[in-house]
Formats: C-alpha cells, sequence, structure tokens
C-alpha cells in the first residue's frame, strides 16, 4: 500500500477501505491493525457475495472470514450480503442465497448488517430487513 493509507488515521470522516476477498488482499491491514483497533466507531465488514467461486458455502465462507481474522489482526463486527451478478441480478437472485447470508451471520455470531442490491430492485424487495440499494457503476 502506498505510504498515503496512514493519512487515512489521522483523517476525520468515514473511510471505507476495500482490500478484496481473500487472506492476500487482507494481509496488508496486519501492518495496520494497531491503528485500525485504535479507531472510534470502527467497523469491519466481511462483503458476502455467494456468487463467488469461494464463498458459495457457509463452510467455505467461515474459512475465509477467520482467515482473513487472523491475517488483519482484526475481528469482523458484520456481515454485508452483496449478491451481486453484475448488471444481470434479479430480485430473485438476491432472495435465493439470502437464507445463506443469514445462516452465514448466525453461525458466525456477527448481524447481517444489510442486504446490498441495485436500486431498481428495491420495489421487489421491499420486505428485507435493512435494504441497502446502490446504483450500478460498471
Amino acid at each position: 500500500m502506498p505510504k498515503a493509507i496512514e493519512q487515512i488515521f489521522t483523517s476525520s470522516g468515514q473511510i471505507i477501505i476495500d482490500v478484496g476477498g481473500d487472506e492476500a488482499g487482507s494481509t496488508v491491514l496486519g501492518r495496520y491493525s494497531k491503528e485500525i483497533l485504535m479507531a472510534e466507531d470502527r467497523q469491519f465488514y466481511l462483503v458476502f457475495n455467494p456468487y463467488r467461486m469461494l464463498t458459495q458455502t457457509v463452510i467455505d465462507t467461515k474459512d475465509i472470514l477467520h482467515g482473513i481474522e487472523i491475517v488483519s489482526r482484526i475481528p469482523f463486527t458484520g456481515i454485508l450480503y452483496n449478491p451481486n451478478l453484475g448488471s444481470i441480478t434479479t430480485a430473485e437472485d438476491v432472495r435465493r442465497k439470502l437464507p445463506i447470508a443469514q445462516d452465514l451471520a448466525q453461525s458466525s455470531n456477527l448481524p447481517l448488517v444489510a442486504t446490498c442490491t441495485l436500486r431498481h430492485l428495491k420495489p421487489q424487495l421491499q420486505d428485507i430487513e435493512n435494504l441497502f440499494c446502490m446504483d450500478a457503476v460498471f
């Protein structure tokens, strides 16, 4: 990571760091784990996409989750369910894998913070709690 990353520890406001979805991407966080753990209101979310090859089951995803926690030295505080197939994602795709996300959260003892979806699917998913709608940028 560039040296400029250290500026995030002296800035205010919300900061989002996306380090990829496995242990390799999260290793860099280990270098900054002390600083990150000292941050007020710090949240460390696993972004769970059950349509990715390595995170299709609860068992596989828990292995990834624990591996990331070990190399980053930062415990997760919650799970973001992001059933993402790009622009072809349907409301049915979101609903189909929601039970897996709920099982993952329960078995990991972490809250399911939000279900992420494309904004145009919101009318079809109104009944899902903590829906976080986004615009497609790809």
